[in-house]
């Protein structure tokens, strides 16, 4: 049975897992977007948001994240759409990996869909059902580049 005196404390510790989970989410080498059950954008890191104003060969359009070459696009529709199955053991596994070409010379992106779990979700948005992550490979060899000259 608890106590007035441990409500502050649920409180605080709910608001240090807050705190901490948005941390993290920021601080990604990644873009990271959490998908809502229709695959509309509900929440994204900066570095997520940067990519997509790029329009590098991803966008945000209508509230959803898109592919800018209409081939490639289907091939990540795909991808969110799965990741909304049932999971029944007859289905395919829910979401993959894709690599999305961009329109500069760049790498292309690495984007990895998956499902959510249920349950709960510390972030304070509506509960996402989907995970997409994209990796800039161009972006992680400078990062790892510059970390190592400034260890030596």
């Amino acid at each position: 049975m608890g106590t007035a005196a441990s409500a502050p404390r649920v409180r605080w510790y709910s608001a240090l897992r807050l705190a901490a989970s948005e941390t993290a989410f920021e601080h990604l080498r990644q873009g990271l977007l959490l998908l809502d059950a229709q695959g509309r954008v509900i929440l994204m890191n900066h570095l997520a948001a940067q990519m997509l104003a790029a329009r590098d060969g991803l966008a945000l359009d209508s509230g959803e994240l898109h592919a800018r070459r209409p081939s490639v696009d289907v091939a990540l529709q795909a991808l969110i759409g799965g990741v909304h199955a049932t999971g029944s053991r007859t289905e395919p596994p829910s979401g993959g990996v894709m690599a999305v070409p961009r329109f500069s010379d760049r790498r292309p992106y690495s984007v990895l869909v998956t499902r959510l779990p249920g349950g709960d979700f510390p972030l304070g948005v509506e509960r996402p059902s989907a995970l997409v992550f994209v990796s800039d490979r161009r972006r992680d060899i400078v990062d790892q580049h510059v970390h190592l000259r400034g260890a030596g």
